[in-house]
C-alpha cells in the first residue's frame, strides 16, 4: 500500500459516522446491518410483548386500545406525540414507542402515557 492508499484516523471516523446514519435512515433498526447479528435485528422488528415487558405492563399498554380504560376511542398509539411510524407488519401499521425501549408497537394501541399529537388526531 502506499502513502495515497492509506486513510487518516479522521478519514475512518468520518465513513465510520456517514455509515451509521445512511444505516439508521435505511433501516427500521436504526444500524450498520454488519455491526449487528440476526438475532438483534429481528428483536427490532417483533412486538413488544404486553404481557411479559415489564415497560408496557407498567403503562397498562396493549395493542388492541379497546381493552384499555382511554376515555376517547380516538386515542391511540398511531395518533400520539411518542410513537414514530416504522413499517407496515402483516399488513398493521407499526412503529416505535419513544416510552418502550424493545420492540415495536401497533398504531392501534394504547397506554396511560398517551399524549396527543394535534395535527395526527385530527386526521384520524
Amino acid at each position: 500500500m502506499d502513502r495515497n492508499d492509506k486513510l487518516s484516523r479522521r478519514e475512518v471516523l468520518k465513513r465510520i459516522v456517514a455509515s451509521t446514519v445512511v444505516g439508521g435512515i435505511a433501516g427500521v433498526t436504526g444500524v450498520v446491518g454488519s455491526l449487528c447479528s440476526e438475532a438483534q435485528a429481528a428483536e427490532a422488528v417483533k412486538l413488544i410483548d404486553e404481557q411479559k415487558d415489564y415497560s408496557a405492563r407498567a403503562l397498562g399498554f396493549f395493542h388492541d386500545g379497546s381493552k384499555t380504560k382511554r376515555n376517547d376511542p380516538k386515542e391511540k398509539c398511531g395518533n400520539c406525540k411518542q410513537f414514530k411510524k416504522a413499517a407496515l407488519v402483516d399488513g398493521v401499521e407499526v412503529g416505535k414507542c419513544s416510552l418502550l425501549a424493545k420492540g415495536l408497537v401497533k398504531s392501534s394501541g394504547w397506554c396511560r402515557s398517551y399524549l396527543k399529537d394535534e395535527a395526527l388526531y385530527k386526521k384520524s
